[in-house]
């Protein structure tokens, strides 16, 4: 790479030596810089936040149009250095080419200069049919309508022909929402563009348009944007929960709830993310979050027969009867003759599983890919079967 990092300040009548100057991004978009040229570009305005150890940051000519944005890659910490939307920038850096898009790596400590704020106002796009122009650019996109679920990563394809990507902004979005503008950065190439939002500021006049919504026994079926309407908690513990649909059933995870303070019994409706994870899917809320309280319910919980194919119940509150327990499976775990492990992470610590007997038992089913769990919510869910009692008998 090049110098020992400097203090991150270009200083003033820095020039240093092989540098080309009085070039813009255009020059750069266009080739009509060498890569590995070293250049030094003025006037331009941040369009994204930087903080340290951040490598990435994107910046415009405040004229905007095709052709206009460029991103930054930071070869140095820079601690010292962070940046606001609208920030004034100044930068030195080396050409470099991945795909079709021309980028910047700022390789000298001193490489990156912050000045006051300077006014910056998006290109305004209605839709493209080809995206990379505008790539790095901050644009608005007009009279933009969301077309789908999305991916596991929580971006939505919007009816311009670009996706949206919250990167885990707690935004609630579903197919059929539509907006009087989207303003974000274009991001992404050679096939698949993306419109990076920065906040919620940045959708403007959204209308909900109710999609995505899944029951959640069908929530984990494909990656994407879900909402769970009048999902029973049926077990709720820390920063983890299930959801069930009011009639029991399959249910689905839910992870990272992020304070949201979700208790066992209530009545929400959710949205979230499906990520695909150790073979089955799960309900990441912290990327939409909690919309609504409808009440509290009892959660049902549905008693399987012997032989029943636990693998079809992942997340759903179910009872066994007549577990036979044959010794430790590790980590807290108990073997079961019945081909699967009781866990006891629902309920608190300590040692509270039983070691040995037949036991009927209350619990959630967990599905791994080489094995299935049965976590109990709390000691009431584990009763000794009475003696002589004959296989899947209340």
């Amino acid at each position: 790479m090049g110098a020992a990092c400097a203090p991150p300040t270009l200083g003033d009548g820095l020039e240093p030596q092989g540098v080309v100057t009085a070039l813009s991004v255009y020059d750069v978009r266009r080739g009509s810089v060498d890569l590995g040229a070293s250049i030094r570009l003025t006037g331009l305005v941040a369009t994204t936040a930087r903080e340290a150890p951040e490598a990435r940051l994107f910046v415009m000519d405040p004229r905007g149009g095709a052709e206009s944005g460029l991103r930054l890659e930071l070869a140095h910490p820079l601690p010292g250095v962070t940046v606001a939307p609208g920030d004034a920038i100044e930068v030195v850096g080396v050409v470099a080419v991945r795909g079709r898009e021309r980028y910047l790596v700022v390789e000298q400590g001193g490489g990156l200069r912050v000045g006051a704020p300077a006014a910056l106002e998006p290109t305004p796009v209605t839709a493209a049919l080809d995206w990379e122009p505008y790539n790095a650019v901050l644009v608005r996109v007009i009279g933009a309508e969301v077309t789908g679920c999305g991916d596991a990563f929580g971006a939505v394809p919007l009816s311009a022909g670009v996706d949206l990507d919250p990167s885990g902004l707690p935004v609630p979005l579903g197919e059929g929402d539509r907006f009087d503008g989207v303003v974000g950065v274009v991001t992404g190439g050679p096939d698949r563009h993306a419109l990076l939002l920065r906040g919620e500021a940045d959708l403007e006049g959204q209308v909900d348009g109710g999609g995505c919504v899944r029951p959640a026994a069908a929530a984990g079926a494909q990656p994407g944007r879900a909402r769970l309407r009048g999902a029973v908690i049926a077990a709720a513990s820390g920063e983890a929960a299930f959801a069930q649909d009011p009639g029991g059933g399959p249910g689905v995870e839910l992870l990272d709830l992020a304070g949201l303070g979700i208790a066992e019994g209530e009545v929400l409706d959710l949205e979230g993310v499906v990520v695909p994870e150790d073979g089955r899917s799960r309900l990441w809320v912290e990327h939409a979050g909690l919309v609504g309280r409808a009440g509290e319910a009892a959660p049902a919980a549905v008693r399987l027969r012997p032989g029943a194919d636990l693998r079809a119940w992942d997340g759903g509150l179910v009872q066994i009867d007549g577990v036979q327990i044959s010794g430790d499976a590790g980590d807290g775990r108990r073997a079961t003759a019945a081909g699967l492990r009781l866990d006891p992470a629902l309920m608190g610590g300590g040692d509270p599983l039983p070691r040995s007997g037949a036991w009927d038992i209350t619990g959630v089913i967990r599905v791994f890919p080489d094995f299935v769990d049965l976590l109990p919510r709390r000691s009431t869910d584990l009763r000794p079967r009475p003696p002589g009692a004959p296989p899947g008998s209340p």
